[in-house]
């Protein structure tokens, strides 16, 4: 049996003599290192392949990416379009109120402007419903 006292270096500096002096001293000194070594690299491992995985959920739901970003501005936009058609048929009700426009040029905007803001409506609605909103 080989005592580890009496350890020589095999011309390999990996690990030196006074390394293996210090190991039995140690409160671990009963136990063998080896089996520490594979625990801290069965450790390491699995942090790498949980980290990967949260990695691929985040890439995969779409955070943190560019066309993420692309398809918030186009919401947005979307948004910003939905007030404008809205606040254009408010418009048209006065000016009919008013009496500026006939009802029949009023009947043909208003059926321009709910066509429209039907459309964006349906497009936020399908990229809402795509984003899990």
């Amino acid at each position: 049996m080989l005592d580890i006292t009496s350890y020589q270096a095999s011309g390999m500096v990996f690990v030196g003599s006074e390394h293996c002096q210090w190991w039995p001293g140690s409160p671990l000194g009963n136990q063998n290192p080896h089996l520490w070594l594979g625990s801290v690299v069965l450790i390491l491992v699995y942090v790498i392949f949980f980290l990967s995985i949260i990695r691929r959920k985040r890439k995969r739901t779409g955070s943190e990416t560019k066309d993420a970003m692309a398809i918030d501005g186009y919401t947005g936009h979307l948004a910003s379009k939905q007030k404008y058609f809205i606040n254009k048929l408010a418009v048209l009700e006065e000016k009919m109120n008013k009496g500026e426009i006939s009802p029949r040029e009023y009947a043909k905007l208003h059926a321009q402007y709910e066509g429209m803001l039907s459309e964006i409506n349906d497009k936020l609605a399908e990229f809402n419903y795509l984003k899990g909103e």
